[in-house]
C-alpha cells in the first residue's frame, strides 16, 4: 500500500497530523486515536504508538512500543516505553525499556551496544534522567531515582537513588542479587496474530 494511503487510513482512524511532511509510517505500525504526528516523522517495524501520544519534529522509532499519553523527540529503537514517558528533545533510546512517568532529558544517550552485541537498560517508573546523561549498559535504574546531568552510570541505582556521576560514579552496586536480577525480568511486547502483547522474559 503506498504511504499516502497509510496516512489517510491513520487519519480516518483518529490520528492526527499536523502536516504530513516527511512523514514516513511503515505498513506494520499501529497508531491510536488521538495520536498526533509533527512533520519529518520517521516510524517503521514492528511499532506501535499509544492514544494521545505525540510524536514530535524529526523522531525517528523503529520496532519499539510507546504506551499512551507519551511526548517523544527522540531516536527509540527496540525499545518499550510505558505510559506518561516524555522524551521531548534530541536523545537515543535503544534496546530498552523505560517505567511510567519517567523523563528522559536532552542528549541523553542510552548506550546498548559494547562492539559486540546489544544489551537492554531499564528504567523503572517516574524516574528522572538529566540532560547529557550516557546509561551503559547492561543497566538497572530503580524506580523513583534521579541522574543528575551530565552523569555517566554503569552501575546498578536502587530505587529512590541521586546519582552525581561526573568522571567517576557516586554510588554503590545493589547487593540485593533480587534487583540485580530484575534486569532479566524486564517487561516486553510481542506482535500475536496482529496484536501486541505484554508479557514478561
Amino acid at each position: 500500500m503506498k504511504l499516502f494511503l497509510r496516512l489517510l487510513i491513520h487519519r480516518v482512524r483518529g490520528v492526527k497530523f499536523i502536516s504530513t511532511t516527511g512523514v514516513f509510517i511503515g505498513p506494520k505500525v499501529q497508531i491510536s486515536k488521538g495520536a498526533i504526528i509533527y512533520p519529518n516523522v520517521y516510524i517503521n517495524g514492528d511499532s506501535y504508538i499509544g492514544k494521545d501520544t505525540v510524536i514530535l519534529p524529526n523522531a525517528k522509532i523503529e520496532d519499539s512500543y510507546i504506551m499512551d499519553n507519551c511526548v517523544i523527540g527522540a531516536e527509540v529503537i527496540r525499545s518499550i516505553l510505558h505510559n506518561d514517558v516524555n522524551a521531548k528533545h534530541s536523545c537515543y533510546i535503544g534496546d530498552a525499556s523505560i517505567g511510567q512517568g519517567c523523563n528522559i532529558g536532552a542528549g541523553v544517550v542510552f548506550c546498548n551496544y559494547n562492539g559486540y552485541e546489544k544489551n537492554r537498560i531499564i528504567v523503572q517508573r517516574d524516574t528522572f534522567i538529566g540532560s547529557g546523561s550516557m546509561l551503559i549498559a547492561p543497566l538497572l535504574i530503580g524506580r523513583t531515582s534521579y541522574i543528575a546531568a551530565g552523569s555517566v552510570v554503569k552501575l546498578t541505582v536502587n530505587p529512590n537513588t541521586l546519582v552525581i556521576a561526573r568522571g567517576q560514579q557516586h554510588k554503590h552496586a545493589a547487593q540485593d542479587s533480587d534487583v540485580k536480577n530484575e534486569i532479566h525480568k524486564s517487561n516486553y511486547v510481542r506482535k500475536i496474530k496482529g496484536k501486541w502483547h505484554l508479557g514478561t522474559s
